[in-house]
């Protein structure tokens, strides 16, 4: 069995569409925090000489980013709330000769700090930390945590997208390429075709699809808090506005672990999906599309509001698994059950029914000659 898959995993590997592939994956990322996170301007300061606004970005933006911020790491408690409102405050004040329009763009800095307080105003009022975030059993750390929360955010869109294209045209003919060769015949009616070499066909493209994911993953975490800094990895993931209304007791350096664990198990189920397409068609044309269809049809509709079960259903679908940012918004029940617990099951079960179902497929199709 070692040879086997060895020599499929060799036989994949043959291919000048996984280098090109994982090379227009690594540009897509580079592009994507280039354009839209190390280059995009969403720092504005004061100039005084001018009297107005002026942008930052780059390293300025993360240095200015990183002193806004630190400012206020530690425990979040009445008092840190009350430290960041008296600070904001004052800055307004200290920016009352520009527009309303400018004086909002230079406070944006202060977007983090500016949401936990909307989350705790009621009717005015400072509402008491313990009572908003009643799910924590300590007070929460919150701190700069810029580089975890793009990397998440990142990883989960840019990611996801480039990982279901490299599993739909990898993955998606090594069964085909047997019938293309004319061989299929022959390998599956042999003594070892129906069992060991379509199971050797499932580990290779397994641990083929493992390394990618977890090279993709290892590369974006690299770049993004490369740049952007390593800091805030204890800090609870409510520190970022994107995470505000999380009720999810985790720090960054948590959940960018459950992120790399439920992401590659669903890297593996789509694998498997498009595995059990490409043992079931001959026409590569057609293979590529109706894997396309299989993984990604649950973000093309949206039944919220009129078949909310069918919606829940949908929201659990292994494509959802890789877009983990997104489920960790808030905490959504699911029947009765939060999503992570649920949708982790849900992706083995459908991985080991869809490997069983290629097993038996292969081995019947061709009868067995001893």
């Amino acid at each position: 069995m070692k040879d086997l898959v060895s020599f499929e995993l060799k036989k994949i590997l043959k291919r000048k569409s996984i280098l090109v592939l994982l090379i227009v994956a690594i540009i897509a990322t580079i592009f994507n925090f280039v354009i839209f996170h190390f280059g995009y301007t969403s720092m504005y300061i004061f100039l005084p000489k001018q009297n107005i606004a002026g942008p930052i970005n780059g390293f300025s933006a993360i240095k200015y980013s990183k002193e806004i911020n630190k400012k206020f790491t530690g425990e979040l408690t009445d008092e840190s709330v009350s430290k960041m409102k008296i600070t904001i405050e004052n800055e307004k004040n200290r920016l009352n000769m520009l527009s309303e329009d400018q004086r909002y763009l230079v406070l944006n800095a202060y977007r983090n700090q500016k949401a936990i307080i909307n989350k705790l105003e009621n009717d005015g009022t400072i509402g008491m930390v313990k009572n908003k975030f009643d799910f924590a059993t300590k007070p929460l750390l919150v701190g700069y945590s810029t580089g975890w929360e793009k990397f998440i955010n990142s990883f989960s869109s840019i990611g996801t997208l480039s990982l279901c294209f490299i599993i739909i045209v990898i993955f998606g003919n090594v069964f085909n390429q047997d019938y293309e060769t004319k061989v299929d015949s022959i390998i599956y009616s042999s003594k070892f075709g129906k069992s060991k070499l379509v199971s050797a066909k499932l580990i290779s493209s397994s641990i083929l699809i493992s390394f990618i994911y977890t090279g993709l993953y290892i590369f974006n975490l690299i770049l993004y808090c490369g740049i952007f800094g390593f800091d805030g990895a204890l800090c609870n993931i409510q520190s970022s506005l994107f995470f505000i209304e999380s009720s999810f007791n985790l720090n960054f350096l948590q959940l960018s672990i459950i992120m790399f664990a439920i992401g590659l198990v669903s890297s593996l189920c789509l694998t498997i999906i498009t595995l059990a397409v490409s043992a079931t068609s001959k026409n590569s044309v057609q293979i590529s599309i109706i894997s396309f269809i299989l993984i990604f049809f649950p973000v093309f509709f949206d039944f919220s509001g009129t078949l909310d079960k069918l919606q829940k259903t949908m929201e659990i679908m292994p494509i959802y698994g890789l877009h983990v940012s997104k489920l960790f918004i808030k905490k959504q029940v699911y029947f009765g059950h939060t999503i992570q617990p649920l949708l982790t099951i849900l992706i083995l079960i459908i991985f080991m029914v869809t490997s069983i179902y290629i097993i038996k497929f292969k081995s019947k199709k061709y009868l067995v000659l001893h």
